[in-house]
């Protein structure tokens, strides 16, 4: 396995939380127009496609954190979001498992 390391994880968190962010603000009407889908998707497919790539690898380095390395992660997660402790963590195990998912599914076909 490639040893990807902390930030890999850390610019995998940021891109998932900024694209997150991205489509619920574009949602929020409760519509998606054609442009405002082509932009999200447009201004992300590179780095997109490398998570989606790599989904795998990026996840064992997940679980494969140390305490040291947990800690630092949540920390930077908390820095981007201005969110409590709980939530940071609640919401980096979805972000993997998310990359996860997405990388078992895209492997099916």
């Amino acid at each position: 396995m490639e040893k990807l390391g902390i930030e890999k994880l850390k610019s995998t968190a940021l891109l998932i939380i900024n694209l997150t962010e991205e489509i619920a603000e574009k949602t929020s009407d409760g519509k998606l127009s054609i442009w405002e889908a082509i932009t999200v998707a447009g201004k992300n497919s590179k780095d997109i496609i490398d998570v989606i790539r790599s989904g795998q690898n990026i996840f064992n380095e997940y679980t494969d954190l140390d305490s040291e390395e947990w800690r630092k992660l949540i920390e930077f997660v908390e820095i981007e979001l201005d969110l409590q402790n709980e939530e940071i963590e609640d919401l980096v195990e979805d972000i993997f498992e998310w990359v996860a998912i997405t990388a078992k599914m895209i492997s099916r076909f």
